[in-house]
């Protein structure tokens, strides 16, 4: 085995020879990270944006109920005869309970959710701009996981491109190309 062409050259250990090559990188490393990072980072950015959107828009729609200019969702007095019959006279809490919730996300709990979506949203957005810039490894990486939280209303479709980021945020290669 005296001419093995993956052998390392005499007299060098592995990690000696692996620093050896990375002298010699053709400066491509850098545009791969940026290919790879490219579909899971607009991804991001298209959640993140409709997040803050959505969010946008029940935040402002439960501010105007808070202030009385919108009025909340209202039960067809029907419907709740019809809920009363189905369920009984022994379960006329369940009935309550669709009444009382009709308008949860209406007010000042709705306001919260919101506004809590939108700011989950912005950072989102901001993490993947990052991302497709190279920036900032942490913020790309906070963006990927705070897709990846069941708030606001995009979570379904954050939580796998939001794996999909971290997978290639997590390379090593990938996260040397961050400055």
């Amino acid at each position: 085995m005296e001419n093995n062409p993956y052998e390392n050259p005499p007299g060098q250990s592995d990690s000696e020879f692996l620093q050896g090559a990375n002298q010699f990188d053709d400066g491509q490393s850098g545009q791969r990270s940026k290919r790879r990072l490219t579909p899971p980072a607009i991804g991001l950015l298209v959640v993140g944006g409709l997040s803050v959107l959505l969010s946008l828009w029940g935040a402002v729609s439960a501010a105007l109920f808070m202030v009385g200019i919108v009025e909340g969702t209202q039960i067809d007095p029907q419907q709740l005869e019809d809920m009363r019959q189905a369920f009984g006279e022994e379960n006329e809490w369940v009935v309550q309970m669709i009444k009382d919730s009709s308008n949860l996300g209406q007010g000042p709990l709705g306001l919260i959710f919101n506004l809590v979506g939108l700011a989950f949203g912005g950072i989102v957005v901001f993490g993947s701009i990052k991302m497709l810039q190279q920036r900032s490894h942490t913020l790309a990486v906070a963006g990927a996981v705070v897709a990846m939280l069941p708030v606001g209303s995009c979570c379904c479709v954050g939580l796998p491109l939001g794996i999909w980021a971290l997978v290639i945020l997590l390379d090593q290669s990938v996260r040397q190309d961050f400055s």
